[in-house]
């Protein structure tokens, strides 16, 4: 009776963990910095709900883009970058990408509500990417204790970061709990 316990507790974590979708939670902003020493270039930033299976990073959807600077060539002004939420990707030229004034620029997409993100994706400039499209970006919660932090993204060739996968720490930890005691099982016999 105990070995048949112990073997559905097995199967019960492994079924869990291989079904849960591995996604980071609680994620109230999202903060994107230069990782060299050049302005910030971003055209577009697609934040992909994890519950929603839709782009939580547009203003149809609540987000709101804000920068500390901006470049006179850049799509916003006075704070708002709501251009990064809502650009038509490839559209080119200077005027219709996010450009920080200066190396220590920061982009910030605030979600509302808060959500559940499964990957996200950075599309920088279409025309040749250089040093100036490459990223460091980190996840923070409502209190701004950062969940996840990604450095040196490159949108260098192909002007995008392609999709970058997120997941909360406990769902990797939760896989390998169900490993190990199917290891411990396997080992006792």
């Amino acid at each position: 009776m105990l070995k048949m316990i112990k073997a559905m507790m097995v199967v019960t974590i492994l079924a869990i963990s291989s079904v849960s979708q591995a996604s980071l939670i609680n994620v109230a902003y999202v903060e994107i910095t230069h990782t060299t020493n050049g302005p910030l270039q971003v055209q577009e930033v697609v934040l992909w709900g994890a519950i929603s299976g839709t782009d939580l990073a547009l203003s149809s959807a609540g987000a709101v883009a804000t920068a500390t600077d901006f470049r006179s060539t850049s799509c916003g002004t006075s704070g708002d970058a709501s251009c990064v939420l809502d650009s038509a990707i490839g559209s080119g030229g200077m005027s219709s990408i996010y450009h920080g004034a200066s190396a220590t620029s920061i982009l910030t997409v605030t979600l509302n509500p808060i959500d559940e993100i499964s990957w996200f994706e950075i599309f920088g400039r279409n025309y040749g990417g250089n040093k100036v499209d490459i990223y460091d970006v980190s996840f923070f919660n409502d209190n701004g204790a950062v969940l996840q932090y990604f450095t040196n993204l490159s949108a260098v060739q192909g002007s995008t970061t392609g999709r970058v996968y997120v997941s909360e720490p406990s769902a990797i930890a939760f896989l390998g709990l169900g490993l190990l005691m199917l290891a411990l099982r396997r080992f006792k016999h």
